[in-house]
């Protein structure tokens, strides 16, 4: 398992599914091109700034987002969503959104 373009994909995949692709830096041609989890990584003050213009569930998703990249950041996000722990988040997620944090726990090993 090469865990490391393993996770690209499922952050490229949860990329995907969040429906906010403008909120992450994308240094490459495009999101698909991208060979680096660096070259993706999410706008975090852009996403604490549009956070009011999308669902709970959307919000809580791209909380969870962040803090594969800063946990500190995704947790006060999640908080400002009034979104409190693990199962707080899971229950905001739809399901497809439960698969790619899935994904990407499993092959996560710091940013």
């Amino acid at each position: 398992m090469n865990t490391q373009h393993d996770f690209l994909s499922a952050w490229k995949h949860a990329i995907e599914v969040s429906q906010t692709p403008g909120l992450f830096y994308c240094s490459s041609r495009d999101i698909s091109s991208a060979t680096n989890k660096d070259q993706l990584r999410p706008k975090v003050k852009d996403i604490r700034r549009k956070l009011v213009e999308y669902p709970k569930s959307r919000g809580a998703f791209l909380a969870t987002l962040v803090s594969f990249y800063n946990p500190e950041e995704g947790a006060s996000i999640a908080r400002k969503l009034g979104v409190e722990g693990v199962g707080g988040l899971a229950i905001n997620l739809n399901d497809e959104q439960r698969h790619a944090i899935a994904e990407l726990f499993i092959t996560h090993r710091g940013w």
